[in-house]
């Protein structure tokens, strides 16, 4: 990933449209916010120089538990996640 500055915002509403962790959040209205705090986290780490999927990993295994994204499936739920963190816009 290039060297682009993160926002807040739009890892939310990636991570809110993926539901990484199945809270169902995008089924429900009122819930688009749901992981906003992961989404600051990650932004601020990344920012601050760590590798996006350093700062992905880390803030999920925080929040949820260890390999939470990496484990049970192909492509990984990280791969993912980062797949749409690539195409902001810078």
């Amino acid at each position: 990933m290039t060297d682009k500055k993160l926002i807040a915002e739009e890892i939310s509403t990636i991570l809110w449209e993926l539901d990484p962790m199945t809270t169902c959040c995008n089924a429900n209205e009122g819930m688009e916010d749901e992981y906003s705090s992961e989404a600051a986290e990650i932004t601020s780490l990344a920012n601050s120089g760590m590798p996006v999927r350093q700062a992905v990993q880390e803030v999920f295994e925080k929040w949820f538990w260890e390999d939470c994204l990496t484990s049970g499936s192909a492509p990984t739920k990280l791969d993912v996640i980062l797949e749409k963190i690539s195409k902001i816009s810078p």
